[in-house]
């Protein structure tokens, strides 16, 4: 698990080396916390460093597993770009992520002041929090699979992955009687594969932004045959659009119709 992360994370550094962009750094931002929340439960960083205080140990346990879901809900609803507008995406992104970084926040303070006594209490609510966060993900995602986001559905599977992968690493911290050396492969290779597909997703969707950025820029003004605006001209238009009807609080919809062959259809029309 731990070779899978640091290969993915060379990625996403290599991402925002190349690219430098703010959706590079938000995947490296995302990789950074969310994996190294993974590895806190594994035991692996008190074995690398013994002289880590179990104080500071519980405090990173409690508040980085919450503080990474709420960034990843907040990228979430950037990720989904239009369906973001919707309700109850917009409920589950915003107030969500809200909910993720006070509880961050709170349990942290709380593993600083409390004894050793409580550590399993604060460790099950911040469990009881990020599957919170796991099944907002997964509605918000699900919602926006339905609005017709295609990659959307392939987000939804990653959170059914990542929740196969906290309760495997929460079950792997408290040491439950049941847990064996099958359930933490099982844990291990869900969590790579948690990464693999939010960084597939993530990299299709900036390459497709990019793309629709270079036309945009190619394109510019009316069509010389029809007259209508194209490039950034029907961009700016389209936009326009979005902005008066939320206003007057309307409903507003883009109908996409592909033509092969323009010019033959309006000599014939």
């Amino acid at each position: 698990m731990l070779g899978g992360l640091l290969t993915l994370a060379i990625v996403a550094v290599a991402d925002v080396a190349i690219h430098g962009s703010r959706e590079a750094w938000r995947g490296f931002a995302f990789m950074l916390t969310a994996g190294l929340s993974c590895m806190l439960f594994t035991g692996l960083v008190e074995h690398a460093i013994p002289s880590i205080s179990w104080t500071a140990m519980l405090a990173l346990r409690t508040s980085l597993v919450p503080l990474s879901g709420a960034l990843a809900l907040i990228y979430l609803g950037l990720w989904m770009g239009a369906a973001y507008e919707d309700r109850l995406v917009h409920a589950c992104v915003a107030w969500g992520s809200k909910v993720l970084l006070a509880s961050a926040a709170t349990l942290g303070s709380f593993a600083l002041v409390l004894d050793e006594s409580h550590a399993m209490d604060l460790v099950a609510i911040s469990a009881l929090v990020s599957a919170f966060g796991v099944v907002l993900g997964a509605i918000a995602s699900a919602r926006a699979a339905q609005l017709g986001d295609s990659l959307a559905r392939w987000m939804a599977v990653a959170c059914v992955l990542l929740a196969v992968a906290e309760a495997g690493l929460f079950a792997n911290l408290v040491q439950l009687p049941f847990y064996g050396d099958g359930l933490r492969v099982l844990t291990a290779l869900s969590t790579v594969a948690f990464f693999l597909v939010c960084s597939a997703v993530g990299y299709r969707r900036s390459r497709e932004i990019r793309r629709l950025s270079r036309l945009a820029k190619l394109s510019q003004g009316a069509d010389p045959a029809t007259g209508l605006p194209r490039g950034s001209v029907l961009l700016a238009k389209v936009d326009d659009a979005f902005w008066r009807s939320a206003r007057l609080g309307r409903e507003c919809t883009v109908v996409c119709l592909h033509i092969r062959n323009l010019y033959e259809l309006s000599e014939a029309v």
